[in-house]
């Protein structure tokens, strides 16, 4: 089993792989049901850490089920997202606040006072560079599941996705995603 420790942007590899990651900061936006806000809330994040003048990282979002069901598309109704952009760690409410100020008018109010500021270290997360339409992604996950569970590991917490392309409804065919699983150790 390889464990990595991952102190850069995330490893990109097809194959999956055990890594441990490190305390980030997020500039969040929370969505519910079919993720058709993601454009508009993508944008919004990216303006915010524009106006901060910081660099933009690849949007990454944090999925679950608020019922605690499986995330089918039959059963978006019950689907939670919260939308990322990484910001360096100092990065505080004041910052985005006053960022957003300058924002009025361009982006959505609604979005610019609900953007929030969080740190999250899933500590070890079985993790996989998929490539394709994320409609297809099922039997990667299943897969990067079956990894964990031949290694000693358990799925804990929220799916993470972070997309290094685009996530919305017109991304290439061969849109690539690290598909992130956070663990917890079982044996």
């Amino acid at each position: 089993m390889e464990e990595i420790l991952m102190t850069g942007p995330p490893a990109i590899d097809s194959r999956p792989a055990i890594a441990t990651t490190g305390l980030t900061r997020y500039l969040t936006l929370d969505g519910h049901g079919a993720p058709d806000a993601f454009p508009a809330y993508a944008d919004a994040l990216r303006r915010v850490a524009v106006a901060l003048r910081l660099a933009v990282h690849p949007t990454e979002a944090l999925w679950w089920s608020a019922d605690g069901g499986p995330m089918r598309p039959e059963r978006m109704h019950a689907w939670r997202w919260t939308l990322l952009q990484q910001v360096p760690l100092e990065t505080g409410t004041a910052d985005v606040a006053k960022a957003s100020a300058t924002l009025r008018g361009i982006v959505p109010e609604g979005l610019l006072s609900d953007m929030g500021v969080t740190s999250l270290d899933e500590g070890t997360v079985a993790q996989v560079l998929y490539t394709g339409s994320l409609r297809d992604k099922a039997p990667a996950l299943r897969m990067l599941r079956d990894f964990a569970r031949t290694h000693g590991y358990a799925v804990k917490g929220k799916y993470h996705e972070i997309y290094l392309d685009d996530p919305g409804p017109h991304s290439p065919p061969d849109a690539r995603t690290i598909l992130r699983l956070p663990l917890v150790r079982t044996a």
